[in-house]
């Protein structure tokens, strides 16, 4: 009984250290990352063997910039984030772009010629969804549609 007794305080006690760990990365970041989670792996098979190798697929994503009044910029790129994938595709196209890092992460106040105001701002969709963290803090999966749009704010 008494080895079991041992058995089971060492479990416990990993469980309690793998949550502290937990806890201390999301105070430091505001989030957990597992990098190994939005790769997309293939498994090819050889020729000459039948063991499979495996490939990481491309991080590949679509972003567009929607400046309002039927003016887009549209470019597919590889990017681990969505804010990544904005600041290539502005690069690409030569737009000026500015952000603010807070505590929470970027916030990203101009694009181009528009800048935040208390009437419209910047806003991030993936996949049709409103973004809800921060644009350097959502990774995206290949694939993803990633569109940035100025728009109205509601008051």
């Amino acid at each position: 009984m008494k080895k079991q007794s041992k058995a089971f305080f060492f479990i416990l006690l990993a469980v309690i250290l793998l949550v502290g760990v937990g806890q201390y990365q999301l105070s430091r970041q505001g989030s957990i990352t597992f990098p190994f989670i939005n790769k997309e792996r293939t498994f090819k098979l050889d020729g000459n063997s039948k063991q499979s190798t495996p490939s990481v697929v491309s991080n590949q994503v679509t972003v567009s910039i929607d400046f309002g009044k039927g003016k887009k910029a549209e470019e597919k790129v590889e990017a681990k984030t969505v804010y990544e994938a904005l600041k290539k595709l502005t690069e690409l196209k030569g737009l000026q772009l500015e952000a603010k890092q807070y505590k929470y992460g970027l916030l990203v106040e101009r694009i181009g010629n528009s800048s935040n105001s208390a009437d419209s701002a910047w806003i991030y969709w993936v996949n049709g969804k409103a973004g809800q963290i921060a644009s350097d803090r959502y990774q995206v999966a290949p694939q993803d549609k990633i569109e940035w749009k100025y728009e109205k704010i509601s008051q």
